[in-house]
């Protein structure tokens, strides 16, 4: 073999080296999506809320790629979701809308999809109710408003996919404008949009939209019949969790339906019914999983199925368990936040701790009254935190005045924290206090202001109105308001009163038996008082004037001794000349008398 032989050997043994290199690389290389084209025309995608939607991204290499969609929303919040290609959406919901970004990647490389899904308010659909094995008609013949005619051209969607005629499933009549879906399953609820393509564009014009759903009955025992979360709130809330090891989590499931409800779980897409560090623990048809004492191994996707025979619900929910941090405590912004209470009440400063990596050290300190804290006073307490001691600037409160605390955060679980009671609030209880946290790694400090207030400044939280003249206190228009209305009642009894004491004191002055009555010597007291009182100006002569004319008595008497006089019977008190008494009774009293001067009167 000489050496140009030699060269093309060596030239064929290079050709095939190049092919097979690159035959490894394609088998081997980093990952490549599929249909990469479709993906870039339907990177936007529009749906309404209950729809169903899936964003694909399939790719190839080998080793088989690994995928994870990582989600995030205008609130600049991200979630990562661990799964496979497609990423499947059964009833899409306006919390769901945001970028989604696709990652397949294998140990030659990762490649990057970004997907925009914007969900629309719920559409305008007609219900259709039905039962599960049952068959549903649609008719979107009155929505043509054109009308029909051999141009026209009708499609049906469910979810943006275009139905195709099945014998089995989708039976079309009437020129595709009645839909005919037979033995209807979990699967084949959702909205139904009946579409006029004839303008040659997918999916075309939307007519009329029909919303599958089972019926609403209920049943003998009161409950409806398909499966439905009974918090789904919060549920959303948990949905995804970080936590630290050696805590607890719990995981809602718990629907409400025609019983019974079968409740399953499974991790990682897989069974899960069994932990190995917790021999009590049961998931196995258990409505609220319990997962005490976290590991690092229990971070996973979580899938919770309640189903009944009318249907069934799927939750997902994402634990990821992290090593407690080295870390200083992180306390919670805001709190505690300034406050004002009245003297003589009782108040509670909250200080919480969010993260800590060990078990924290809590103390309150108040500074000297008009003296606020700043930045570089409270570093240079922390910088002394494990040797502090009282100065002129602020006092260590003594731990008797702390109080445990805990609430629960929007994730459900509990955030603990240590607060200062301060009872009977006085004056110099005002000021600004720092809760003070520290644990081996470092510290954080928190302040607030503490403003005490008399109680008539929180009288009222009103704004002050101006004075018009009149009482501003509650309590003086009451008690004056009280007055007047005393005042109208006693003012009319008491003229009543008076006017009957008056009454009364006249008809003892003028009473003509009391008058004449005896002193304890036997006299007569006025032996001229006439026993009964005559006419103003009448007279018993027509000549002296009687003296009875001097004689003057109150107007109301005039009522009580009104006898019509008799000139014939009746004696003018003049004309006699009385002398000693002979008896008295109790009617009156007979005194001698002499008559002069009578006049003669015939008879």
């Amino acid at each position: 073999m000489d050496f140009t032989e030699l060269r093309m050997h060596f030239a064929r043994f290079g050709f095939f080296a190049i092919l097979l290199t690159h035959y490894v690389y394609a088998e081997s290389g980093a990952p490549r999506f599929e249909n990469l084209d479709i993906m870039r025309a339907t990177s936007h995608r529009y749906g309404y809320e209950g729809d169903e939607e899936t964003l694909e991204c399939k790719a190839h290499g080998s080793p088989n790629p690994t995928y994870t969609w990582l989600y995030t929303n205008d609130e600049k919040s991200a979630l990562e979701i661990q799964g496979k290609a497609n990423l499947h959406f059964q009833k899409l919901e306006k919390s769901q809308e945001g970028s989604y970004d696709c990652v397949a990647e294998n140990r030659y490389g990762e490649i990057k999809f970004t997907y925009k899904l914007f969900v629309k308010e719920a559409r305008s659909a007609q219900q259709q109710q039905t039962k599960l094995g049952s068959t549903v008609k649609l008719n979107c013949g009155q929505a043509l408003k054109a009308g029909f005619n051999n141009n026209t051209v009708i499609a049906w969607y469910k979810s943006k996919r275009k139905l195709k005629p099945s014998s089995s499933k989708f039976i079309f009549k009437k020129n595709n404008l009645v839909l005919k879906i037979k033995s209807i399953q979990e699967r084949d609820l959702g909205i139904y949009t009946c579409n006029n393509a004839s303008s040659g564009k997918d999916p075309g014009e939307e007519l009329i939209a029909f919303n599958v759903a089972y019926s609403d009955k209920k049943d003998p025992n009161g409950n409806v019949h398909k499966p439905q979360w009974t918090d789904l709130s919060t549920m959303l809330k948990q949905q995804y969790q970080a936590v630290p090891t050696g805590a607890t989590a719990k995981l809602n499931c718990l629907a409400d339906g025609a019983k019974p409800i079968r409740y399953s779980w499974k991790k990682n897409g897989e069974n899960f019914s069994v932990r190995r560090i917790d021999s009590n623990f049961m998931a196995d048809n258990k409505p609220i999983l319990k997962m005490k004492d976290l590991v690092l191994s229990d971070t996973a996707n979580y899938t919770c199925k309640a189903e009944n025979k009318y249907g069934s619900l799927t939750f997902y929910y994402k634990i990821q368990v992290q090593e407690r941090p080295r870390h200083r405590p992180i306390l919670e912004s805001g709190v505690p936040a300034n406050d004002s209470v009245i003297i003589g009440s009782n108040v509670t400063i909250p200080c919480y701790e969010i993260i800590t990596g060990t078990l924290s050290d809590y103390r309150w300190l108040k500074w000297r009254v008009g003296l606020a804290p700043s930045q570089s006073m409270i570093l240079d307490v922390i910088r002394k935190s494990h040797h502090i001691k009282k100065t002129d600037n602020f006092k260590l409160i003594n731990p008797m005045h702390h109080k445990i605390i805990q609430k629960k955060s929007q994730m459900g679980d509990a955030v603990h924290g240590v607060g200062l009671v301060l009872t009977n609030v006085t004056d110099e209880d005002e000021g600004y206090y720092t809760c003070l946290v520290s644990n081996h790694i470092g510290s954080s400090a928190t302040s607030m202001h503490l403003d005490v207030q008399p109680p008539n400044l929180f009288a009222s939280s009103s704004p002050p109105v101006a004075d018009k003249g009149l009482p501003t206190s509650t309590l003086v228009i009451i008690l004056l308001a009280v007055f007047i209305v005393l005042f109208c009642l006693m003012a009319p009894v008491t003229v009543i009163i008076v006017k009957k004491k008056q009454r009364k004191d006249a008809m003892s002055r003028y009473d003509p038996v009391s008058q004449s009555r005896l002193t304890s010597s036997g006299s007569a007291q006025n032996p001229n008082m006439p026993l009964l009182s005559s006419r103003l100006g009448s007279t018993r002569s027509d000549g002296d004037p009687p003296m009875a004319s001097f004689f003057t008595y109150p107007n109301e008497f005039e009522e009580v001794f009104e006898i019509p006089y008799d000139e014939v019977w009746e004696v003018d008190p003049s004309c006699l000349q009385q002398h000693e008494t002979l008896g008295e009774g109790a009617f009156g009293v007979v005194v001698k008398a002499t008559a002069v001067g009578m006049k003669h009167t015939d008879g």
